[in-house]
């Protein structure tokens, strides 16, 4: 079984930060998956030009607004802050307007468990109205625990947008191979792309 990850990890998030969150994974799936797209951030000239950068996104089908912004922001951070020579790593996206959302919030710790000076019950007693409390805070604010997804379906979309793969071919490679393999790929897919608002390419 696929552990399942939390987009925003430990924290209690928006909907914002936990798009930001799923945005970041499928760009490392991206970036493990088809390295190219990153080296040719790097053939970029360092004053890129919107031309280049929407050729760059058209050729790798990552059309949307936000996965522009980081491609932009990723051709001039990538330039500022690696030493000249050195290899560039594959997964570095740069962009703290789109994937600085992953902070999320984090509340301050509880006070710690002591059982030389109190029983459990009478520490749940003593910390459980703040924790209701933190809680209804945070819904509140519109935040609540990270959701979490399959990992392997960053990979899926990944192949499929950027790889250009077919649902088929990503469901043959998956183990215990059904019937229903290509629909669940799709569906998939095409639920992950919506939430990070990623246009999906035409299918071939």
């Amino acid at each position: 079984m696929t552990t399942k990850i939390r987009l925003g990890g430990d924290r209690l998030v928006t909907d914002d930060e936990a798009r930001a969150g799923a945005r970041a994974a499928f760009l490392d799936a991206v970036a493990r998956l088809e390295p190219r797209v990153v080296r040719e951030l790097d053939a970029l000239p360092r004053r890129v030009t919107e031309r280049a950068l929407t050729a760059w996104a058209d050729r790798w089908r990552l059309n949307a607004p936000w996965a522009l912004a980081v491609g932009r922001a990723t051709v001039i951070a990538r330039r500022a802050y690696l030493v000249p020579g050195a290899t560039a790593p594959e997964a570095a996206w740069f962009d703290v307007d789109v994937l600085g959302g992953l902070a999320g919030w984090t509340p301050p710790p509880l006070p710690t468990f002591d059982p030389r000076r109190e029983s459990r019950a009478a520490y749940r007693a003593r910390i459980d109205p703040e924790l209701d409390r933190r809680e209804r805070s945070a819904r509140a604010d519109g935040r609540r625990p990270a959701p979490t997804r399959d990992p392997q379906q960053f990979d899926w979309l990944a192949r499929y947008q950027v790889g250009g793969e077919s649902y088929v071919r990503i469901a043959a490679t998956l183990p215990g191979r059904s019937a229903d393999g290509p629909g669940l790929v799709r569906n998939a897919i095409r639920r992950l792309a919506r939430f990070i608002d990623l246009p999906l390419r035409s299918r071939r």
